[in-house]
């Protein structure tokens, strides 16, 4: 079944409703929502069918709780090339981070893509591939969740910090 067939009406069914890249296997996605629509902390993951690997997890955290360990990630592990804010959204080869808000409450959302063995530079996706990604799962949790002010991160693609 199509990844759109399989996650309608589930936490994944915009990110696997816009176009796909072609996955480097050559087989076909797959989509596995890991929470319901609902949940204080909503994920799910797009996975290579031929080695049933996670290809990318997107999650959706709710609550001013969240913007800290978001920044926190940014900071240690995100390079801004251009001197940008790691408070903001962003988008790096390996992850990615939208944000929303809602009477003052913040929403935090993240697609985070793995490598396809043990070389961390081997990815299913690049982090171009993978920001409409999250830009369609941002915008589908946004509205399901009533959030406004939704800020996806710029087309720049920061470095990955390294040790």
């Amino acid at each position: 079944m199509p990844p759109a067939e399989a996650a309608k009406g589930t936490v994944c069914g915009r990110p696997a409703g816009v176009t796909l890249p072609k996955n480097p296997s050559g087989a076909p996605w797959g989509v596995v929502p890991h929470t319901g629509t609902d949940a204080s902390v909503t994920g799910c993951s797009l996975t290579d069918t031929a080695s049933g690997r996670t290809a990318v997890e997107f999650s959706g955290w709710y609550g001013d709780w969240t913007d800290r360990p978001f920044e926190r990630l940014l900071t240690h592990n995100v390079s801004p090339s251009d001197g940008g804010d790691t408070r903001r959204p962003m988008t790096s080869e390996e992850f990615g981070r939208a944000t929303a808000r809602r009477d003052g409450e913040a929403a935090n959302f993240l697609a985070f893509g793995h490598a396809r063995g043990t070389d961390v530079s081997d990815r299913y996706l690049t982090g171009r591939q993978l920001r409409p990604l999250l830009d369609a799962f941002a915008e589908d949790q946004a509205e399901l969740r009533g959030r406004v002010d939704l800020e996806p991160p710029s087309a720049t693609i920061h470095p990955v910090r390294r040790g």
